[in-house]
């Protein structure tokens, strides 16, 4: 059974035109919650649920739809890779390599997926908790492979000017001006941060004083998401507005 607002299920309706609601009942008293039954002439299993991250969403006023012929709707490829508990398990268990010395720590964890920026739109309008849920992951992930680095030798800490280089595989490409908001948890998770109880750290912020210049990069592949922060020594030219005319 999957439950949605009053404003999702008219969004479905007005979505599939040969979706109709054939019968509707109230489970109690005040009337909040609903069962709707939908009848799908053609093609029953086929719901279009255009840019919503997850169907299952739940709010003050729940609606339940159930298919017509009481089968389970099956559930879409694309709604498995959007389900937020599996991806969060999947970048919790995920293998990971690192390299560092006293100028640089990178590391790569493959078949870690990051949510896109509409995704995480998504969560922060609907599901919020779900966002920190995420975010709470990325920092215990984190926190993993430095802990793992601080067993052979002391990790790096930069309080000077660094690099920040991110990478991202995906069978499927984004922009990379996208690149620093979906990497923001795994920044934040290298930064010294006492309030998040993050115990291990590479910079000591994040800010522009700290960090100069970030470098996004994208390939298509087999997932994998890359980071590194290198000290600099040689600054990027500056610029005022003149320079744009």
């Amino acid at each position: 059974m999957i439950q949605y607002t009053q404003k999702q299920l008219n969004d479905i309706l007005n979505r599939n035109s040969k979706l109709k609601i054939t019968a509707a009942n109230s489970t109690n008293g005040d009337g909040n919650k609903k069962t709707i039954l939908l009848n799908e002439q053609k093609k029953p299993h086929k719901i279009k649920l255009g840019n919503i991250l997850d169907p299952c969403l739940p709010t003050k006023n729940d609606i339940n739809f159930i298919i017509d012929n009481n089968k389970q709707p099956q559930v879409c490829k694309k709604i498995l890779q959007s389900n937020i508990d599996m991806l969060n398990l999947n970048n919790l268990h995920a293998k990971y390599r690192y390299s560092f010395d006293e100028s640089h720590f990178s590391f790569v964890i493959f078949g870690a997926r990051l949510l896109s920026v509409n995704q995480i739109f998504a969560l922060l309008q609907y599901r919020k908790y779900e966002l920190f849920k995420y975010k709470k992951i990325w920092h215990k992930k984190i926190q993993e492979i430095l802990a793992d680095a601080q067993t052979i030798k002391n990790i790096p800490f930069f309080e000077d000017m660094v690099k920040i280089t991110l990478f991202r595989q995906a069978p499927k490409l984004v922009d990379e001006d996208a690149m620093t908001t979906m990497y923001k948890f795994i920044i934040d998770a290298v930064k010294l941060n006492k309030n998040n109880n993050l115990s291990l750290s590479l910079i000591k912020e994040d800010n522009p004083k700290i960090v100069h210049e970030i470098a996004c990069y994208s390939n298509k592949g087999d997932y994998a998401v890359g980071f590194k922060v290198e000290k600099i020594t040689e600054l990027k030219k500056p610029i005022n507005l003149t320079d744009f005319f």
